[in-house]
């Protein structure tokens, strides 16, 4: 994020792992792309918020994760915990 500081640009994300399906040749769909879309929305600027998945599959990094709280969200069943990835 610190490349873009200057730019004026506020930008947030969201990730989550999973089975995704393309549609033609520039998109891509399924439940891991709607979740990792809600996760984004949640996102304030500057932020990355990732699923428990991600937490898992990153194993020992130099990326923190810090509890983000649970949340519902629209369309997929559950309750789902929430991490902001630091580095």
């Amino acid at each position: 994020m610190e490349a873009i500081a200057g730019l004026g640009l506020d930008l947030r994300a969201g990730v989550h792992v999973g089975e995704v399906s393309r549609m033609g040749s520039h998109d891509l769909s399924g439940l891991a792309v709607h979740f990792a879309q809600r996760l984004c929305a949640r996102a304030e600027a500057g932020q990355v918020l990732v699923s428990d998945a991600v937490r898992a599959v990153c194993g020992q990094s130099d990326i923190r994760f810090e509890e983000r709280g649970k949340a519902r969200f629209k369309g997929i069943p559950g309750e789902w915990e929430v991490f902001e990835a630091r580095l």
